[in-house]
């Protein structure tokens, strides 16, 4: 019971730091692919942690403060990594509300690298999204092919948010076919007709391997636990559908996810701002 009561905990203050990393790159107007990046940066350093740790020593391994300062350094390492706009570190520091120092986020960044071996650049599920529309579905008309990639993201975005699917042994590219899916799902067949469906299941097999079906069951569960979530989003949102509110920021029309800070340390991870990210 205890253990599993940690790792509710830990699931819980996962999902508040990822809301709180989108706050940050949607203020910021940075790239939301920065938050996979990040989150997978997070996710295996921590994994790593936990597995050196000697028995009974998980909780000083990953405490909140540990893991409150990963956080914040994947997501320096990983906007200095793939944007053109640089973070200075120091920039970083009134993010916390002083909490971490600036060797504290150096000294994370050594360790959370050679943790890593310098893989530093997974393959995110967004970026499988973008391969395989472009494989699959070629020709399409802009429009159709904006709505499509756009609901496929949303879709990348909600498997962020489940530890199974992100964290387990689920592939971002078996995320991404099933998030094409969904978003196909979304479309009249008077947009896109039966044959050009049949079109992408046929060219995404013969290019990727049988795998790629909508009948395997592992492609079958992941499309439920995505739709899943996306009916649990509407359901707990107060003033419009989570899906809503997802696609307008995707849009960018919204500037921030809603209760970001709320139970992640209200001390110790302030609300940022774009000149606090900015050098």
């Amino acid at each position: 019971p205890q253990v599993e009561a940690r790792a509710r905990q830990m699931e819980m203050r996962r999902e508040q730091i990822i809301e709180w990393i989108y706050q940050v790159i949607d203020q910021c107007d940075l790239p939301r692919e920065i938050v996979a990046i990040a989150t997978n940066l997070l996710d295996r350093y921590v994994a790593k942690r936990i597995a050196a740790a000697p028995p009974g020593g998980v909780a000083n391994a990953v405490n909140g403060f540990t893991y409150q300062l990963a956080a914040l350094t994947a997501l320096y390492l990983t906007v200095k990594l793939n944007d053109h706009r640089k973070i200075r570190i120091e920039r970083l520091v009134p993010l916390s509300s002083g909490r971490f120092t600036t060797k504290n986020i150096e000294d994370m960044e050594r360790s959370m690298i050679e943790s890593l071996g310098w893989f530093v650049h997974p393959p995110t599920s967004v970026a499988f999204v973008r391969e395989l529309v472009t494989l699959g579905l070629p020709g399409l008309d802009a429009s159709l092919r904006a709505h499509i990639l756009c609901v496929s993201a949303f879709f990348t975005e909600l498997s962020l948010l489940d530890y199974d699917l992100s964290v387990a042994s689920t592939s971002s590219s078996t995320i991404a076919y099933a998030a094409i899916l969904n978003a196909m799902d979304t479309v009249g067949t008077h947009r896109l007709d039966h044959d050009s469906r049949h079109v992408f299941i046929e060219r995404i097999a013969a290019t990727c391997g049988p795998s790629f079906s909508p009948q395997d069951e592992n492609v079958f569960a992941v499309r439920q636990r995505l739709n899943e979530i996306d009916i649990q989003g509407a359901e707990t949102s107060e003033h419009q559908s989570y899906h809503e509110d997802q696609m307008e920021r995707l849009h960018g029309s919204s500037p921030s996810p809603r209760n970001v800070v709320d139970g992640v340390d209200q001390q110790s991870f302030s609300t940022p701002c774009p000149r606090e990210i900015h050098p």
